[in-house]
């Protein structure tokens, strides 16, 4: 059971939760990343030297991979992750929102190494639930846990004048969405409606736009049951090549490399 502390008990419960991705992988690459949603990387079952690395590019703090060592990494960090094939990787990827585009962990700035705190092998047990419905349960109370064990200092977010919009775009999302539609959606100038929105988002309307583009791609693209094409044509791309370009300019890899990575992965219960 999840025992909120009093002050955050309000605070989570306004919390919009969403599991984006889950999986185990074995792989090895040299990435950089600014990822849209935060991740609990937990590294199991490592070989007694692992050589790979995560690097906080914006400290230049380096983790190295060790044998049950669990981190949160906030969403837009960017990061440089150097892995091999010399540990098993348990990966969760959510988000958690005041409102759509606001995450609780938006603006922090450090990897938090939580390997003191969190057991390894209970996240590994929930991977290994062959029931994927308690499996999404134990994933919801394990990320909970841990969210509330490092809340950042925020202040009481009162209800935004941009909130349907910001619900609206996330409803209806491609790539027609620009900022001047957006200023004329909330009856304002462009540059006026841009600098109340960064204010208030700790981002800029296009920055917004594009990290909702981004996740409602991936979210198209992970099961593997539509193309690339088809992708590009859902969300409004002119041509699958300016997607690609898109996504690979967002995420790091083009989106065909993202579909085979998820096809080649194993998820909870599997």
């Amino acid at each position: 059971m999840i025992i909120f502390h009093r002050k955050n008990q309000d605070l989570f419960w306004r919390m919009d939760f969403h599991l984006v991705n889950a999986f185990v992988e074995n792989v090895s690459y040299d990435r950089f990343f600014k990822l849209p949603f935060n991740v609990i990387s937990c590294r199991c079952e490592a070989e007694e030297t692992p050589e790979s690395f995560i690097r906080n590019e914006r400290t230049g703090e380096i983790f190295r991979a060790r044998g049950n060592q669990m981190l949160f990494i906030p969403c837009d960090l960017p990061i440089f992750i150097h892995r091999r094939a010399d540990f098993i990787c348990y990966d969760l990827h959510f988000t958690l929102e005041h409102w759509p585009g606001r995450d609780l962990f938006s603006g922090m700035e450090n990897i938090l190494d939580l390997s003191s705190q969190f057991e390894a092998a209970e996240l590994k047990s929930i991977f290994a639930e062959p029931d994927p419905r308690i499996a999404a349960s134990r994933m919801r109370s394990f990320v909970f846990r841990i969210c509330t064990a490092i809340l950042p200092e925020t202040r009481e977010q009162e209800e935004w004048r941009f909130l349907p919009l910001t619900r609206k775009i996330r409803d209806t999302i491609s790539a027609d969405w620009t900022v001047s539609r957006m200023a004329e959606e909330a009856h304002m100038s462009q540059g006026a409606f841009s600098r109340e929105f960064s204010a208030n988002m700790g981002c800029t309307a296009r920055q917004f736009l594009q990290k909702e583009l981004l996740l409602k791609a991936l979210s198209l693209l992970r099961t593997g049951e539509k193309t690339v094409q088809d992708v590009a044509g859902e969300l409004h791309f002119s041509s699958p090549f300016y997607f690609s370009k898109f996504f690979r300019k967002a995420y790091g890899m083009p989106p065909s490399e993202y579909v085979k990575s998820c096809t080649s992965r194993t998820g909870p219960g599997k």
